[in-house]
């Protein structure tokens, strides 16, 4: 049989590019990371020349980023508290209550039950309301069927969430906040675009996307209807008429 010598700084740098190709600060490293391979054997002869086992060497091996482990999913009778004011609320709720504190900040209405401290950020994740969670929807079309799977490394993922009531306005749960693919981000090699929150859609636009970067772009015609928010909706979330109105006014947005 034969046996193959690597230098060690050559494997180093095939680990490095092996990596850096899988894209791990998006969002869709919530999805890539699941094919990847796992190896459990041993005996694999990837030794350095005093016959010292390498492959699972700290210098060889990639610690999975945080952002990257996906945690494990709560049950949607959970109680946990809300990361932005303490409120204790079931994992089933807690989409709805952040919406409120997000819908909150995008109006720029005070919201006098946030922490002290908390400041929501421009994109804040709709699970927690906090940044830096990565969250990947992914869709699928079969027989004039499309089905969509969410996977999220935020702690606070719901994952039994049904998607398409939860994208629908009702008054027992009126904040239709939900993960949704961007028209205007490229197309990944699975053909799934960037994954955004609804109620982040409008900033995504003007940051990622604006033109001359003052106003956002043309986008097709069903992103506008999927990413709109009713006057009903924002009522049921505290948002007056008039705080809705004023925010379109100052954004040059079309009225309901």
């Amino acid at each position: 049989s034969s046996t193959w010598a690597i230098d060690c700084q050559q494997l180093e740098d095939t680990e490095e590019f092996a990596w850096a190709m899988l894209d791990p600060d998006s969002d869709a490293i919530a999805t890539r990371i699941n094919d990847l391979p796992e190896i459990n054997n041993i005996s694999i002869p990837y030794c350095d020349s005093s016959n010292y086992f390498l492959l699972g060497h700290k210098s060889l091996c990639v610690e999975l980023p945080s952002h990257v482990r996906l945690k494990p999913k709560l049950d949607a009778k959970t109680s946990v508290q809300c990361k932005l004011c303490g409120t204790s609320i079931k994992i089933a709720g807690m989409r709805n209550h952040v919406g409120q504190h997000i819908l909150y900040s995008i109006r720029n209405k005070p919201d006098f039950k946030l922490h002290p401290e908390v400041v929501i950020g421009a994109e804040p994740c709709g699970w927690c309301g906090l940044d830096g969670c990565h969250t990947q929807l992914t869709s699928s079309t079969k027989k004039n069927s499309t089905s969509v799977q969410i996977v999220s490394n935020c702690e606070y993922h719901y994952a039994k969430m049904l998607y398409k009531p939860a994208k629908t306005f009702s008054e027992a749960s009126p904040c239709t906040n939900v993960p949704l693919q961007c028209p205007l981000c490229p197309e990944s090699t699975s053909g799934n675009r960037k994954t955004i929150w609804k109620y982040n859609s409008y900033f995504h636009l003007l940051a990622e996307h604006s033109v001359s970067g003052q106003r956002p772009p043309d986008v097709p015609p069903q992103f506008w209807i999927d990413t709109w928010l009713q006057h009903v909706e924002e009522q049921a979330l505290g948002i007056t008429i008039e705080e809705t109105d004023r925010f379109r006014d100052e954004n040059e947005m079309p009225g309901s």
